[in-house]
């Protein structure tokens, strides 16, 4: 017997799993999704279908572990083409599916539903009349539009559609900031209504030691988003300065995170100070306010942008 059972349930698509549990998946608000084997999302050798609802929860099925409307798929695409012909039988006359394109060529054959990309006013709009523009689960990207109105540093924003309570759509504020100078996206919150953006990433993180009041040394590194490795040096008692040439840090969101040392019979605390964009001074200073060398051994630090 097949791990998956998968029904139409006239408004809904029924998924039965072995060992008793059920799942009825809005036909309206279902995205379908071929996984093919061997790829970085599905390491295993079945190709996968995963039907995804809510705009957040998914479940991923083998094509051969699954029967549809009592019928065995021949591969992952007829898999796909009897569920979607579940989806698109809908009684409401609403809702049809739009599938994503199978294209073993592109991304080491993995394939999503593409993104719609929208100015910032744009995805404002479409916030109007409770969101009845909005698709639950899709994605939508947000530029500027010509007009600078994300924070400097961030040129897209990556949010999803979701279902809201009363029958009302919105964006999801779990959302994700691209970073301009690392050409990546970074977790985030965002209020597209009121374009609010809230969000932190490490920019570098490791180990270091200093003895005899000479340049700090990395033992070893976490995280180095910096584009080289930076310099740790002692510029007097206690004091070391962080310097790069490559990131410009910003001056009011660089911060800092280290322990606390205790050397007894004092307790030393870390500070960070902007000095420039290419410069911090960090130090560890004792309860009295007088910073102190050595205090480093293996210690962790990890300094992190603000936006």
């Amino acid at each position: 017997m097949p791990t998956y059972v998968i029904t139409d349930d006239t408004k809904s698509l029924c998924l039965a799993i072995s060992g008793g549990e059920t799942k009825n998946i809005d036909k309206d608000n279902a995205v379908v999704r071929v996984i093919p084997a061997n790829t970085g999302l599905n390491t295993t050798a079945i190709d996968q279908l995963s039907i995804e609802h809510d705009g957040h929860f998914a479940t991923r099925i083998p094509y051969n572990d699954v029967t549809v409307s009592g019928v065995s798929p021949s591969s992952v695409l007829d898999f796909r083409t009897k569920v979607l012909t579940i989806l698109n039988n809908n009684s409401s006359g609403g809702g049809d599916m739009t599938a994503a394109v199978y294209d073993p060529a592109g991304y080491a054959a993995q394939v999503t539903v593409v993104d719609i990309q929208r100015t910032i006013n744009q995805a404002q709009a479409l916030l109007a009349s409770s969101g009845a523009a909005i698709t639950a689960g899709q994605g939508y990207i947000i530029d500027n539009g010509g007009v600078l109105q994300l924070p400097t540093g961030i040129s897209l924003m990556r949010v999803r559609g979701i279902n809201l309570p009363a029958g009302a759509k919105g964006f999801d504020p779990n959302a994700e900031a691209y970073i301009t100078a690392l050409s990546t996206y970074v977790p985030c919150t965002y209020d597209v209504g009121t374009n609010t953006i809230s969000g932190k990433y490490v920019i570098w993180a490791g180990n270091i030691s200093q003895s005899s009041g000479a340049d700090a040394t990395i033992d070893y590194t976490s995280v180095n988003l910096l584009g080289e490795t930076p310099v740790f040096n002692a510029q007097g008692s206690g004091q070391i300065f962080i310097e790069n040439t490559v990131f410009s840090f910003p001056q009011h969101k660089t911060i800092l995170f280290s322990p606390h040392v205790f050397l007894a019979p004092n307790l030393y605390s870390p500070s960070l100070t902007w000095n420039s964009g290419h410069e911090l001074l960090l130090e560890m200073v004792k309860g009295d306010g007088t910073p102190a060398d050595d205090i480093y051994n293996n210690t962790y630090i990890e300094i992190s942008i603000l936006f």
